[in-house]
């Protein structure tokens, strides 16, 4: 394996901890209060005992592996937060996380709220879909 892979390697192993304990504080009401099943859910099904473990394993600053799936969903959920920080006011900081919560009369959400959307629809796309939904607002 030559440097650059392992290289690579490593701090994707190293994003997936640090994912993982931002994920951790998605629990908070201060945050979007997501409950253990709908994070399972939004990590595509893993089992309680795995992220558990993992979860563990993060908050003691160790390396996580995640399944290729899952690391794409974590980032794509970090991706949506940091896009909801972006463009919120600057008055209103908790705009986003209001707005992850809030019933959408937007059609692509069908009147649910994002959060409701992204776990009843439990799939990439959907979650690729409101990065690209909130891309297009934050790029005007």
């Amino acid at each position: 394996m030559n440097t650059n892979s392992s290289d690579n390697s490593k701090r994707k192993l190293e994003q997936a901890s640090a994912a993982l304990r931002w994920f951790q504080t998605m629990r908070n009401e201060s945050e979007w209060g997501l409950s253990t099943s709908e994070q399972l859910r939004l990590l595509g099904g893993m089992e309680e005992r795995e992220f558990i473990r993992v979860s563990e394993l993060a908050s003691e600053r160790q390396n996580v592996k995640l399944s290729e799936d899952t690391f794409e969903r974590l980032s794509l959920i970090v991706s949506i937060y940091k896009i909801l920080k972006e463009i919120a006011p600057t008055n209103d900081l908790q705009a986003g996380v209001k707005w992850f919560s809030t019933p959408n009369k937007n059609d692509f959400f069908r009147g649910k709220s994002p959060k409701s959307y992204l776990v009843g629809a439990d799939s990439v796309d959907a979650m690729k879909g409101v990065h690209r939904h909130l891309s297009s607002l934050r790029n005007g």
